[in-house]
């Protein structure tokens, strides 16, 4: 399991999206999950079981559905850490 800070956890969701990055955008903690990114349902179902495998959480079924920023998606990776490992 990696660190549980802010900027680790934003750090390690960079990491894993860089597969699905097919534009080469920069990915910072504005960009946009759908309009930058435009993943598929299967590239949210990959990204979603990695993100459960680097960070040792388990994920709600439409978490990424109501994610819009890879920010966004780094708090709420970073909240469940929290919940679940207290």
């Amino acid at each position: 399991m990696t660190a549980n800070t802010p900027d680790d956890t934003l750090d390690g969701i960079r990491t894993l999206l860089r597969p699905f990055n097919r534009q080469g955008i920069e990915l910072t903690s504005s960009t946009s999950m759908r309009e930058d990114l435009a993943l598929d349902s299967l590239a949210v179902m990959e990204l979603a079981a990695a993100i459960e495998d680097r960070f040792d959480i388990v994920l709600p079924l439409n978490l990424l559905a109501e994610i819009h920023t890879v920010g966004d998606l780094a708090t709420r990776v970073a909240t469940i850490r929290e919940e679940e490992h207290a």
